[in-house]
């Protein structure tokens, strides 16, 4: 995955160094975004290392998910809690798959500040405060509640690198003009 990310943002350079606007917008960005998210929930990889969840959609279906982890152990409590976290991968992966794409893009594009900060809060409140919340308040959940803060971290970050990348504030960044550089 960060090899596509890394690839992603060396392109978004060379366009702007060209004072032109990367070719991925629209429509082509929701296409990119699930694309991505889907070879990697089908274990794509592509040889960027995305593949080390190769197979995670089977993990979405409860008849595989319960055999998955009766190879690990096979006490009721472990595989239950286990087949639910199982979950949380899956929905995890696709988002931070469009995570990694477009934040990397975004920092290809010179667009730095509003991405940290976006992590910043997100790390702070969805993942940090929510993982607090969900062990404090609902102890029930065990190991889960963790998890569930985690994947709403990665799907809000997804979510919102996604939309920053569609609806475009980034295009009017140029790196080279401000400083007084010609490309």
């Amino acid at each position: 995955m960060c090899g596509l990310g890394l690839n992603v943002l060396l392109l978004s350079q060379g366009r702007l160094g060209e004072d032109a606007v990367p070719d991925v917008e629209g429509e082509r960005a929701a296409a990119a975004f699930f694309a991505e998210g889907g070879a990697v929930v089908v274990g794509g990889g592509g040889g960027d290392g995305g593949g080390e969840f190769g197979g995670v959609i089977v993990l979405l279906r409860p008849d595989f998910r319960e055999p998955l982890m009766k190879v690990f152990t096979k006490e009721p409590e472990a595989v239950a809690a286990g087949s639910a976290i199982f979950v949380c991968v899956a929905i995890y992966q696709v988002f931070d798959a469009g995570f990694i794409t477009f934040s990397h893009a975004l920092r290809g594009a010179g667009d730095t500040l509003w991405p940290t900060l976006v992590m910043l809060a997100s790390g702070v409140f969805v993942l940090v405060g929510g993982s607090y919340y969900l062990v404090s308040f609902h102890p029930e959940l065990k190991s889960l509640g963790p998890w569930v803060a985690t994947t709403a971290h990665a799907t809000v970050l997804g979510s919102a690198f996604f939309a920053r990348w569609l609806f475009g504030p980034w295009t009017r960044i140029r790196l080279f003009c401000d400083i007084g550089l010609t490309p």
